[in-house]
């Protein structure tokens, strides 16, 4: 499953024009810059996504989330638009207008939450911030410090760092 959001990950950064930065992703863009129109609106869901067209989709995000949070929805919606919609290849042609995440599995939520974090925290960054980020004196971590570096909740900056295996989850 990790090789699989992996490949997924480097083939959208590598549509990436080079003046997008990947210290920081700018989810918006990307999303943008792939076809897609994000959207708040009260739902039952905290985010879902939809195809819209032969070339397009949008990004439903529940009103009223903060920042942090609406960048990690945004980032897991579009590993469900690369991965499980397929966006690019022929299986999205074969998918009806209006087809949307909230009809998938919880194997692929777990595979768009680690697309996510992937995208949102890359490995070698990460771990770099990771370091920065420990107080030698405490013995602990800043994750505060992590979660703003990388604008996501701080639960994020933990689930990424037992992704990686620096500790247990």
């Amino acid at each position: 499953m990790t090789h699989n959001c992996l490949y997924f990950v480097k083939e959208t950064r590598r549509q990436l024009p080079s003046f997008v930065s990947i210290d920081v992703v700018n989810i918006k863009k990307i999303i943008s810059m792939l076809g897609g129109v994000i959207s708040s609106e009260p739902c039952d869901h905290e985010s879902y996504s939809e195809k819209t067209g032969n070339y397009s989709f949008k990004v439903v995000l529940k009103t009223g989330l903060d920042i942090k949070n609406r960048r990690v929805r945004l980032a897991h919606e579009l590993g469900h638009v690369k991965i499980h919609m397929l966006l690019g290849r022929s299986f999205w042609g074969e998918l009806r207008i209006g087809f949307s995440s909230v009809n998938l599995g919880l194997r692929e939520e777990n595979e768009a939450r680690i697309f996510a974090l992937m995208l949102l925290m890359p490995r070698a960054k990460f771990l770099k911030v990771f370091r920065e980020n420990f107080d030698d004196a405490q013995g602990i971590y800043n994750f505060e410090l992590i979660s703003d570096f990388f604008q996501v909740p701080v639960d994020f900056v933990k689930l990424r760092g037992t992704s990686l295996g620096i500790f247990e989850g």
